[in-house]
């Protein structure tokens, strides 16, 4: 298993609720974890915005639907 350290910068306000989103994505991401041989660049690139589209996917939903 290796880790995974990722540094945001979220308001005071909005810690909790960011944490709720970012538990919630981890977990729908864990369900469906791919083990990838990431020796290429191209691969390593793709997975990322594969990753970025997810969170920035479940934030907007979250945040559009108050």
């Amino acid at each position: 298993m290796s880790e995974i350290t990722i540094k945001v910068d979220v308001p005071e306000e909005s810690k909790e609720e960011f944490k709720r989103a970012l538990a919630k994505i981890i977990e729908e991401l864990s369900d469906k974890a791919r083990i990838k041989d990431f020796n290429d660049e191209e691969e390593i690139e793709k997975f990322s915005v594969e990753i970025g589209r997810k969170v920035n996917e479940s934030l907007y939903k979250k945040y559009n639907n108050k």
